[in-house]
């Protein structure tokens, strides 16, 4: 896969629809029916990544057209099965599509909003689990199904809280992270704002509906003292949720 990656000529060339035919349903099966991994230097990961990242770096072109369906399909489930990173880099990936595929996926932009509103709707718990702690400590956001926990967030990849403590015998262990869940996760909703006001010009039928499911959801995400901490911890997210009310009372 990272040589695929790495080799991406072949993508300009008239091989190029057979080159989609081949890839992208392995792609996908794999993305779709392998389980998550939520620790970043982990095989299972680095695959998923450079397969995404692969999934990037296709030209939006006729050829490409005719996979879009079910790309989008495939980073949807991304979005709510994965973990952070991932989630971010599918939802880059997704935002094109749209872009580029107006009609042809036209009838999944509605699964999008709905997706982002279950995002909002987890932030009450992602915030009570990441700032509801003993004083002058901050608890991260939760990871996969084994219960781990994972950094606060930051939309490079791998940045996230290390799995056991940085620089305790040197080498892996000190850049071993543990991503947290994307439907919980304060670094993937940051991005769905912008995206969802692009759609949103892409899209004016769907505007209603969702304006009106969006503006309680966002309202409900409070901006509260807790969230700095005793020692500012948490500035970061007190900014996001900051701009991300004015956002959508001034941007959409």
């Amino acid at each position: 896969v990272n040589e695929i990656r790495d080799s991406m000529e072949v993508v300009q060339s008239a091989e190029y629809p057979r080159f989609l035919a081949l890839l992208i349903p392995p792609f996908s099966s794999l993305l779709v029916n392998e389980p998550a991994a939520f620790v970043s230097n982990s095989p299972e990961q680095k695959l998923r990544l450079a397969i995404l990242e692969i999934i990037h770096r296709f030209p939006h072109n006729d050829a490409l057209k005719n996979y879009a369906v079910d790309l989008v399909k495939t980073l949807i489930h991304i979005l709510k099965e994965d973990n952070e990173d991932n989630a971010c880099l599918a939802l880059k990936i997704v935002v094109d599509l749209f872009k580029t595929y107006r009609t042809p996926l036209e009838d999944l932009v509605q699964s999008f909003f709905d997706l982002v509103q279950d995002m909002y709707r987890n932030m009450k718990q992602a915030v009570k689990d990441t700032f509801d702690t003993v004083p002058g400590t901050v608890r991260h956001q939760r990871g996969g199904e084994n219960g781990t926990e994972a950094g606060s967030w930051d939309c490079t990849p791998g940045h996230a809280q290390p799995a056991s403590p940085a620089g305790a015998d040197g080498g892996e262990a000190s850049s071993t992270k543990v991503l947290g869940k994307s439907m919980y996760s304060f670094k993937v909703l940051s991005e769905c704002p912008i995206i969802i006001a692009l759609l949103f010009q892409i899209h004016r039928k769907a505007v209603p509906q969702n304006v009106q499911a969006f503006v309680p959801l966002v309202m409900e995400v409070r901006v509260d003292s807790k969230i700095m901490g005793p020692n500012g911890n948490g500035g970061s997210e007190l900014r996001y949720l900051t701009w991300e009310r004015a956002f959508f009372f001034t941007g959409s």
